[in-house]
């Protein structure tokens, strides 16, 4: 299929959703997140761009993930937008 992506881009941009942690600035941990340290503190960014060039955008809304991926570079706040509306059609 020209345009799919391979099986292991979509698992790996699951695994980023499912398992996001940001208590990390940079190298160090913040002295009130090493107590937490490993626990989510908030959702993943909208965007996520992967090594190898693909860019995955999702929303989550009374949580279910409306996403979308693209190889191309196009507006993240389009897509979100477009995302957005999808979703409070949706639900």
């Amino acid at each position: 299929d020209v345009g799919a992506h391979e099986r292991s881009h979509t698992e790996a941009f699951f695994r980023k959703l499912k398992f996001w942690d940001d208590t990390e600035i940079g190298d160090e941990l913040l002295e009130t997140d090493r107590e937490e340290e490993g626990k989510r503190k908030g959702d993943a960014p909208p965007v996520i761009v992967m090594p190898d060039g693909l860019n995955y955008f999702h929303v989550k809304r009374n949580g279910l993930i409306f996403g979308c991926s693209s190889a191309r570079n196009v507006s993240p706040t389009t897509i979100v937008e477009v995302l957005l509306n999808i979703a409070k059609v949706v639900l």
